[in-house]
């Protein structure tokens, strides 16, 4: 831990350094418009805490999937069996159950699972990642702990071509290209990935180190985008198609193993977007068919499913007064579910109903109130309303904001229909968030981008399946919990001679656990909830010089419980894992020329996310990339 407290250290320094010739990052917080609170309002004027992961960020992590850059640059949790296996957002201290993940504004959790493996998506397949933590149900439906919405838009006049070579037989191909003719514009991406994934691993039982059986894995995944734009007039076609075969590696205990799992899903989103008078509208249909299907010859288990989705939005939003942004969204979800493990298909209907405002109450003070009304087909009508601030101290330096709003989470088809403990009865749970934070930018006094948020959530009717009749567990609506805790984000970019110096840090605390008794002496209230760390930061610094450029990633997680009764002999140990990479370009005329070594874990640090779960000692990945823009976008 001494290397970690001198790369804290440092980070320390950077912040604390204030230096004349500063490179301001400022462009980050004031010019993006966030899409997943769905205010058209930059960063820095939002009512909650909103991270963005743009295009630079997510390169750095070429080769590994989307979970790999929302624990490098956010508070996220990502709890991972192994690389290729399931890995799931905790956020807040809640489950992947609780967040909602949108890709283009649309929701791609899996019907039955509630949840998202964030380890089937790859970093380079999208262009930017927004995490909002107080854009939940009242502004997306189900979900409690905000949202990671992704975005994939090609860059016109650009082409991209790479090939990735890592530790374990790890094989990348990746690449993208765009054209645009006249008011026409067209792109395709898409990465071919096999990896052997046979990583070495520290045995904590043996002592000793073993090499990964059973964990091979592919990952083919493509899109296809068409626009089309005319004065006021815009429309997007985006296609994408993700297929993944991986082999599912057992506990250290087990062995090898013998599962495996087969995942393909195909999403279409159409979105047209025009004016009418002084009303903009936009219509958007979303259809997506996935597979998931899992095997085990050991256990005799074979799980086939296929899920069908067809969502319709429709909005409109009117300038009222200069000071007052209307906007009304009506929505209707339609959701298929077949599959061997329940008695017959299963369907879930959605409608809703949606306002939201931005009012300008005077030029330091923003006011955001919104209400959505859903009516679920399969467990009634939730209700979601919420209420924001931000108030500019400094316009564009230093500002305060809050929120408050009701949230809910609707049962999965697994909690409702599974053959052996689903319920039907079950009621959504429901929540209460509060959130406030205050940030300063790098405009006052040159010290960096800052952000400090407070947040508390209390959740009633949570879903927990708990031992029933026999040997089978039920879903049932009793859990009490609370969560509450504080995050700070910051960075600073800055020039000292002809180097460029850029560094970035989140850390959180969370305190998450079970606030009411469920039986007579219940041993678990008022513990951490299991998985779940307190501590977590992470951290980059990178500088840049000419043609050479260089990064350090650090990583650390306080210990976890696997158990509510948080037993002393329990912990899983706390890890800090260190990463780093060195790039060389070259630019030839129009064409830029990349290759970067990439080396995880260069400490060598035993440690599990998951308990009995290994993950991989010290490993590499070398890329190659070729990039050629014609004229200006």
């Amino acid at each position: 831990m001494r290397f970690l407290s001198l790369f804290l250290g440092v980070l320390l320094w950077l912040s604390a350094n204030v230096v004349a010739q500063v490179v301001s990052d400022t462009l980050e917080m004031k010019e993006i418009t966030v899409t997943s609170t769905r205010y058209r309002i930059p960063i820095i004027k939002q009512p909650s805490q909103t991270i963005v992961i743009d295009s630079a960020k997510l390169a750095g992590t070429y080769g590994q999937s989307i979970g790999e850059a929302l624990s490098r640059y956010s508070s996220i949790f990502v709890r991972s069996n192994a690389p290729g296996a399931v890995s799931v957002a905790s956020f807040r201290g809640f489950g992947g159950e609780q967040t909602r993940v949108l890709w283009e504004g649309m929701p791609i959790n899996h019907s039955m699972l509630g949840v998202l493996d964030l380890s089937l998506m790859r970093s380079g397949s999208f262009s930017s990642v927004e995490i909002s933590s107080g854009s939940g149900s009242s502004t997306y439906g189900s979900g409690i702990s905000g949202s990671v919405s992704l975005s994939s838009t090609v860059k016109s006049r650009e082409f991209l071509l790479g090939q990735s070579l890592g530790s374990n037989s790890n094989y990348i191909t990746f690449g993208n290209a765009g054209f645009e003719k006249g008011n026409w514009l067209f792109g395709v991406n898409g990465s071919i990935q096999e990896n052997e994934n046979n990583y070495r691993y520290y045995d904590r039982n043996t002592e000793q180190e073993e090499n990964r059986r059973h964990a091979t894995f592919d990952n083919n995944q493509f899109q296809v985008q068409l626009g089309w734009k005319k004065e006021d007039k815009r429309f997007k076609s985006k296609l994408w198609y993700l297929k993944s075969d991986h082999e599912i590696p057992e506990n250290v205990f087990v062995g090898s193993g013998t599962s495996r799992q087969h995942d393909a899903a195909l999403r279409w989103l159409n979105s047209l977007n025009f004016r009418s008078g002084d009303v903009q509208h936009e219509v958007k249909t979303y259809l997506a068919q996935t597979e998931l299907d899992y095997f085990d010859p050991n256990r005799t288990i074979e799980s086939i499913s296929t899920g069908r989705e067809w969502n319709n939005e429709f909005s409109s939003t009117i300038s009222v007064s200069p000071d007052f942004l209307l906007t009304n969204i009506v929505s209707a979800y339609f959701t298929e579910v077949r599959t061997n493990n329940y008695e017959d298909t299963k369907y879930r209907r959605v409608l809703s109903q949606q306002f939201t405002a931005e009012i300008q109450a005077s030029s330091k003070l923003g006011v955001f109130p919104s209400f959505r009304l859903e009516h679920y087909s399969d467990f009634g009508t939730a209700v979601s309303p919420s209420f924001g601030v931000n108030y500019q101290i400094i316009n564009d330096e230093i500002y305060v904001h809050s929120l408050i709003s009701r949230n809910f989470r609707a049962p999965t088809f697994n909690d409702l229909y599974w053959p052996q403990g689903g319920n039907e009865n079950l009621n959504a749970e429901t929540a209460v968030l509060i959130e406030a934070g205050i940030g300063i930018t790098d405009s006052w006094k040159g010290i960096g981008d800052h952000h400090l948020a407070f947040f508390r959530t209390d959740i009633s009717n949570g879903i927990r399946w708990t031992p029933g009749s026999g040997a089978f567990f039920q879903a049932q609506n009793y859990l009490s919990l609370l969560s509450y805790g504080v995050e700070w984000k910051a960075s600073k970019s800055l020039k000292i001679g002809s180097f460029y110096l850029n560094y970035f840090q989140s850390t959180s605390y969370t305190r998450s656990m079970i606030d009411k008794a469920r039986f007579n002496d219940d041993a678990a209230v008022g513990n951490q909830l299991p998985n779940v760390p307190k501590w977590k930061y992470s951290g980059s610094i990178s500088a840049s010089k000419g043609k050479l450029s260089s990064s350090l990633h650090g990583n650390f997680v306080s210990e976890r419980y696997s158990t509510e009764q948080n037993s002393l002999r329990d912990p899983e140990p706390a890890y800090f894992v260190l990463d780093a990479s060195i790039n060389y370009s070259k630019t030839v005329q129009e064409t830029v020329v990349n290759l970067s070594l990439q080396v995880n874990n260069i400490l060598d640090e035993h440690y599990e996310v998951v308990r009995l779960y290994p993950q991989p000692l010290r490993n590499f990945l070398i890329t190659l990339t070729i990039k050629h823009r014609t004229g200006s976008s």
